[in-house]
């Protein structure tokens, strides 16, 4: 998966799962109304980080669980968002530039980020220095998949409808 995004389908599921309406959780979560969930459920909308970790404390579940992620192999995003810490928050709190931190969680750094990088970002990530260095590198893979070439001709021979669907006339 190359997008770290929360999965719309598990949140309705929870949701439902503990009889809320989409209005009812959004009054728990302090979040504007029916509409802000309904968008997230349906994947038109991300919610800030501090929502994905609510959310998780709300239903009982790990935050990786919310997100496209290998809960095992997570890129660095993930520990963020799992955390509830913007990239700007991340940024100050390791003493990085946001550029800088930027270019690590999106995977556009060259090599292992330094042993006092990697033991700062863990600290406030609340993980291991190693998870970090592993987070690191998922990310590096989430860019390479993102940025690797499409093959144009398989999309074309794909069919333009549904199977089982039959255009009127």
């Amino acid at each position: 998966m190359t997008r770290t995004v929360l999965r719309g389908a598990v949140l309705a599921r929870a949701r439902k799962a503990a009889g809320w309406t989409q209005p009812q959780l959004a009054s728990r979560l302090g979040a504007s109304g029916r509409l802000r969930v309904g968008q997230w459920e349906r994947g038109l909308e991300q919610p800030q980080p501090r929502y994905v970790l609510r959310l998780a404390t709300v239903f009982q579940l790990n935050p990786m669980e919310l997100l496209t992620v290998d809960p095992q192999n997570p890129p660095l995003k993930a520990l963020r968002l799992a955390v509830g810490l913007t990239l700007t928050e991340t940024a100050a709190a390791t003493g990085m530039t946001y550029s800088t931190y930027y270019r690590l969680e999106n995977g556009m750094v060259r090599g292992d980020p330094s042993a006092q990088t990697a033991r700062a970002v863990a600290q406030v990530l609340s993980v291991d220095a190693a998870a970090v260095l592993r987070a690191v590198e998922q990310s590096r893979i989430c860019r390479a998949v993102a940025a690797a070439p499409v093959d144009s001709d398989a999309l074309l021979e794909q069919p333009a409808q549904a199977p089982g669907r039959r255009r009127r006339r």
